[in-house]
């Protein structure tokens, strides 16, 4: 450790000062010292307090996620890991609460008719739709699309009532999904419901 040590501070008295310590790290291994990444950034705590502290406000910060209340936003997706087993799934979360809006399992989910059904009978159990709801650009998703700016139609967002991003980008849904893997049999518990319309 002594020796990464000498050739951390040989190297803070070059231009390298100025970067972090992933790129000290790799400097570290072209020079053919193995050193963990974590020890560097030990280190360098150490022996640069300063310029770490400069370095903390280019950082990496997490977006903020904003939904004004329940109902507000409504995520949804399709989860196919278990596509192979016949397993489509399809879920909707509210952005606000995270509550689930659907989750059902069906032999498909890329029929928009599927999908526009789960749609409208959430609609009719919850008594409205939201102001908003977020998919991907999927084909699947037409319907939805079309209902919610057509509920939506007297409102002066009418036209922005339906948001499409990358599938990545759909926080709410994806970090779900996420959750869910850890505890596979959370999904595989619910009833299997067929689509209406």
């Amino acid at each position: 450790m002594a020796s990464v040590t000498h050739f951390i501070q040989n190297e803070l008295l070059q231009s390298v000062q100025l970067h972090g310590y992933r790129m000290m790290a790799a400097r570290c291994k072209e020079s053919g010292l193995n050193v963990r990444m974590e020890d560097v950034r030990i280190i360098l705590l150490h022996l640069d307090p300063v310029g770490v502290s400069l370095r903390r406000p280019r950082s990496i910060r997490r977006r903020a996620y904003y939904a004004s209340g329940p109902n507000f936003i409504w995520h949804f997706d399709g989860y196919d890991k278990l596509k192979p087993f016949g397993l489509c799934i399809s879920g909707c979360i509210c952005g606000f609460s995270r509550r689930l809006i659907w989750l059902n399992v069906y032999h498909t989910n890329n029929n928009p008719r599927v999908i526009g059904g789960y749609y409208l009978e959430a609609v009719k159990i919850k008594g409205g739709c939201p102001r908003f709801v977020r998919g991907d650009y999927g084909t699947e998703n037409g319907h939805v699309r079309n209902f919610q700016t057509f509920f939506r139609r007297d409102s002066p967002d009418h036209d922005r009532s339906y948001i499409d991003r990358a599938s990545t980008a759909n926080q709410r849904i994806e970090s779900w999904w996420g959750l869910s893997e850890t505890t596979p049999y959370a999904i595989l518990d619910r009833t299997v419901k067929r689509p209406t319309g």
